[in-house]
């Protein structure tokens, strides 16, 4: 097993690559070519080739970044896929039951204005080689989000990944069913 970790303040990331007896070789640092303050990153296999790839929240882009992995520890250069408000946290799972890995991404809106509402949480539909789509945002009525952390599981037995939210402001905890298609976007259920 390896790990990885984002450094936010000098805009990369450092793989540790397992010695497979506990220890671990002194981490490789990958360079983020574009986006800026990785906080937080997942690890899923977005094109189905048995490789791990990277999926960076990047705070102060505005952007996710996603990295292929080549097998090897190593990865190409950043893509970037670009949010309305800062991303906090995401996720990876597939949300619109294609077969294909989807981004979930939760944003921190508690610096926008944009009045009555505020884009909270971005669904991006992967294609299966690594690519996706334009954002579609579920927007939080009200009170600005401080989320910090996003997760997938299908708490109401459809079938279709939901999205659970926390944070340290007033949303706290928050469940968002998976509404399905036509419409694609997240309900929220509790608060």
């Amino acid at each position: 097993m390896d790990f990885v970790v984002a450094n936010g303040y000098t805009n990369d990331l450092w793989i540790y690559l397992g010695n497979g007896d506990g220890t671990f070789q002194l981490p490789r640092i990958v360079p983020l070519s574009k986006g800026l303050s990785p906080v937080y990153l997942a690890a899923a296999d977005l094109r189905g080739d048995g490789d791990l790839d990277l999926i960076v929240a990047e705070f102060d882009t505005w952007t996710v970044g996603v990295l292929l992995g080549n097998g090897d520890g190593t990865f190409g250069y950043e893509q970037e896929f670009a949010l309305p408000q800062p991303p906090a946290a995401v996720v990876v799972d597939d949300f619109n039951h294609d077969g294909k890995p989807d981004i979930g991404a939760v944003m921190d809106s508690a610096s926008g204005s944009f009045g009555n509402a505020e884009p909270y949480i971005a669904f991006l539909a992967g294609d299966g080689t690594g690519k996706f789509a334009a954002p579609v945002l579920t927007m939080n009525t009200g009170l600005p989000s401080s989320a910090l952390s996003i997760s997938s599981g299908d708490v109401n037995g459809d079938g279709l990944p939901d999205v659970l939210i926390t944070g340290p402001g007033y949303e706290n905890s928050q469940v968002f069913v998976n509404e399905p298609p036509p419409n694609r976007r997240w309900l929220r259920v509790t608060a």
